[in-house]
């Protein structure tokens, strides 16, 4: 707005509003025990956050940062058919990014007759990430003891 003018955005309902995450990072613990020799089972739960660009309508774009707990599993094999080295790792982590009141979206006036407070909008949302990978060790460690 012009001149110091404070501007306000109405969005329609049936508007898409879309969030597109840029980066994540984190803490986090894992604590694991081996199934058998050549295959090491773990859970893992810590808390991450992320910035998410969220845009609606065609013209209007903020950031958010959201965060929550997190928690996972995985399961590390290794390859001896192939080389003893060589490691299959699989896991999964999901992610609760709770829920924030956002004052930037949607209507900022009017009361909520029930309650006589001001409208306000929510942002919520969950993350599941599934992994596969291949890992090779150059060096055994216990045998530097």
């Amino acid at each position: 707005a012009e001149g110091g003018d404070a501007c306000q955005y109405i969005i329609a309902a049936g508007t898409v509003v879309k969030a597109e995450k840029e980066w994540t990072g984190g803490m986090s613990g894992r604590l694991g025990f081996y199934v058998n020799p050549t295959t090491l089972f773990a859970v893992r739960g810590g808390v991450l956050v992320s910035k998410f660009d969220v845009a609606y309508g065609t013209a209007f774009s903020e950031t958010f940062y959201g965060g929550g707990p997190s928690v996972g599993a995985s399961l590390e094999s290794t390859v001896a058919a192939i080389d003893p080295n060589l490691n299959l790792r699989i896991g999964a982590i999901y992610t609760d990014y709770l829920t924030a009141p956002v004052s930037g979206i949607g209507t900022m006036t009017g009361t909520r007759p029930e309650t006589g407070s001001a409208t306000n909008s929510e942002i919520t949302g969950s993350g599941l990430s599934a992994r596969i990978g291949l890992t090779y060790s150059f060096f055994d460690a216990n045998s530097l003891f």
